[in-house]
């Protein structure tokens, strides 16, 4: 079996969003970073929605998200639970790659969440949570997002803060 050949960048900082960038790097590839950085971090909606395909599809094996149909259900989710639930949630970027020839941009991360806030199933844990997700976005010959996969162990999440 052959394997395609492609060509990778490797952004190595916690900052992803499009202020940071190599010289040669890909228009569609500062996109998809500066996209994944509003959504892990709740920043301003109105930043990205051009950098997205209307009702771009999200899809996450995960039962806490089987409501989130497309990228703008992710924000909102995204929002409620910083909002509601832990106000000090936060991501530490592992890596974040490109693909040049399908033009896929791939992301690992922690994400940190303390259960402060009065939202979520049981009253405030105060317990903290620190699980591993990775996403990966398609890209269109526009530069935008048309979809997104995360994949994330939520069940894991759910048991580190008390509720499971």
């Amino acid at each position: 079996m052959k394997f395609p050949t492609f060509m990778t960048r490797i952004s190595h900082h916690d900052d992803v969003s499009a202020n940071r960038k190599s010289p040669d790097e890909p228009a569609a590839f500062t996109s998809a970073k500066k996209v994944i950085f509003v959504l892990d971090s709740v920043g301003n909606w109105d930043d990205i929605v051009d950098l997205i395909v209307a009702d771009a599809p999200f899809t996450c094996q995960a039962d806490t998200l089987a409501e989130v149909k497309t990228i703008k259900d992710w924000y909102d989710w995204m929002a409620n639970f910083k909002a509601t639930i832990a106000p000090d949630a936060s991501f530490t970027v592992k890596s974040t790659t490109w693909d040049d020839e399908r033009e896929i941009c791939t992301h690992s991360a922690v994400y940190h969440a303390t259960h402060t806030g009065e939202g979520g199933p049981v009253p405030a844990t105060g317990r903290k949570a620190s699980t591993d997700y990775y996403y990966e976005m398609e890209m269109n010959g526009d530069g935008k997002v048309v979809k997104m996969w995360k994949i994330w162990n939520d069940g894991h999440c759910l048991k580190q803060l008390g509720w499971a």
